[in-house]
Order: C-alpha cells, then sequence, then structure tokens
C-alpha cells in the first residue's frame, strides 16, 4: 500500500491463495482469501478498508471473482471493524498455525451487470 502522491509505503496488501484453493473448502466454494497490514503511524485512517475494497473490486472485474475470504484474531478490533464495514460475516474458525485461533469471514460481492 502506498500513499499518494508520496508514494510512502504505509503497510500491504495481498491474495494468500488462488480462488477455490482447497484449504478454503470447508468455509466456502469459489472464494479467494486476503490479507493486509498497516504500518503503525497510519493505522486506523481507513486504509485497510480502502485498500481491501479496491483488491476486492479489481479481482472481480478482471477475473470475476465474487467471495473473499478474511481471517482475523479475535481480539483484533480495528480488523474486525474493516470486515464488518466490507459486509463480511463470520462462517468459522481456525487455528493457524503461526497466528493462532482466527475467525474466519465470507463476503460474497452482488452480481453487477456488465457493460
Amino acid at each position: 500500500m502506498l500513499l499518494k502522491p508520496s508514494l510512502t509505503m504505509i503497510g500491504h496488501i495481498r491474495f494468500h491463495s488462488r480462488p477455490d484453493a482447497e484449504y478454503l473448502h470447508p468455509f466456502a466454494r469459489d472464494a479467494v482469501e486476503f490479507g493486509y497490514a498497516v504500518l503503525e503511524p497510519y493505522r486506523r485512517q481507513g486504509y485497510a478498508t480502502e485498500a481491501a475494497s479496491g483488491l476486492m473490486s479489481w479481482a472481480e472485474a478482471r477475473h470475476g471473482v465474487r467471495r473473499f475470504v478474511a481471517t482475523v484474531a479475535p481480539d483484533n478490533l480495528p480488523s474486525l471493524a474493516v470486515v464488518k464495514k466490507l459486509s463480511f460475516r463470520k462462517v468459522g474458525e481456525q487455528v493457524d498455525d503461526i497466528d493462532g485461533v482466527e475467525e474466519v469471514f465470507l463476503r460474497t460481492s452482488p452480481i453487477t451487470p456488465r457493460p
């Protein structure tokens, strides 16, 4: 994530998988998982929400992906607020080898007519 116009790096966002990765099947089919991190001085300013929204819009427009998974630690209140703002719903929990207990959230984008 880069802050315009200075191009200062403020964090990163990326997909964790290809669409319909097998490890996501217990939670959703045809979904792709993504994750993000915002550097401390830039947190709680809406950058994660903006970046996640842009990433999902790009994946939908470019590749037809409509289902997205995000995992969040139960005590990560800022990220829980992000997934809530972006209309994700909790679909389960898992234990990650590195991050520990995570809540699993899913968002299915509405079908938008193509021009």
